[in-house]
């Protein structure tokens, strides 16, 4: 008899993003469903951060899987799942997607690039990524049958929509079978600030605090910056002039070829950070 090796089915483009704000909604909302404006910006937020970097789909699922420890073991003495002192589910999840990036590629995007496109500060990428570090006991190592297992788990989720709470509570996300006796989801409490931009309530005149919360994060493009892999091996500000708080082309930019210029133009709001 010939032996064959089982390889899951890897989900990819649109649907590895959505398959991400489902898996994430479902380990962090469990019973409690999440608002369509929640659902909505996260999702738009899953659906960039793979579009802007190339994460090869091992990479997803693997961050996926770290996204699930790093929930099990902030477990407190009251079965609650707290981590609203260090992270949202946007934060969360960018350093799940770096730390899995980090382990299993050989060459992964830069801190400020990870800064770029989630548009969190490096310094709090930096500070959460040594504390999810510690969540994790720094091992970062899962088996290529955890793997298997853990890929098919999602994919089962993302194509049962109409999943009931029982169904759901069969998978045991949270891991409490062998500590409660049984399989449920706890409560989870996360940060509900993301920081991103100019505050919506802003006025022309009266600069504000940059602070949105999560239930809406989304900011068109005000003006030009580099394509994500201009980055790692060119300074920002060869494409960027900072005059009176605006972002302006340089001639540098009239240099380049025209696809890297629609990049430019179309890209998200470049946090300010990256230049500080």
């Amino acid at each position: 008899m010939i032996a064959t090796t089982y390889t899951p089915l890897l989900k990819s483009g649109i649907e590895l993003s959505e398959l991400c704000s489902s898996i994430i909604q479902t380990l962090c909302g469990g019973n409690i469903t999440w608002d369509m404006d929640r659902q909505m910006n996260f999702s738009i937020f899953c659906n960039r951060m793979l579009m802007q970097i190339d994460v090869p789909e091992p990479v997803v699922y693997t961050s996926l899987k770290y996204f699930q420890y790093i929930l099990i073991n902030s477990v407190n003495e009251y079965n609650i799942i707290d981590l609203s002192n260090i992270a949202h589910e946007y934060s969360l999840f960018t350093v799940s997607l770096l730390l899995a990036y980090k382990f299993l590629e050989d060459n992964p995007p830069y801190m400020n690039q990870w800064s770029f496109v989630s548009m969190i500060p490096i310094k709090e990428l930096i500070s959460l990524e040594s504390k999810v570090l510690n969540i994790l006991g720094f091992s970062l190592n899962i088996s290529t049958d955890q793997f298997y297992q853990w890929t098919d788990q999602c994919n089962t989720l993302y194509d049962m929509p109409y999943i009931s709470l029982d169904q759901l509570n069969m998978f045991d996300l949270h891991m409490t079978r062998t500590t409660l006796g049984y399989s449920t989801l706890l409560p989870v409490l996360l940060d509900d600030i993301y920081v991103v931009g100019p505050s919506l309530s802003s006025t022309p005149t009266i600069q504000t605090s940059p602070i949105l919360t999560s239930d809406y994060y989304w900011m068109e493009p005000t003006g030009y910056y580099p394509p994500l892999d201009q980055i790692c091996c060119n300074s920002v500000d060869d494409f960027l002039l900072l005059n009176n708080n605006s972002y302006l082309a340089t001639d540098d930019y009239y240099n380049i070829p025209s696809w890297q210029q629609t990049q430019l133009d179309t890209s998200w709001y470049l946090p300010q950070t990256i230049f500080s």
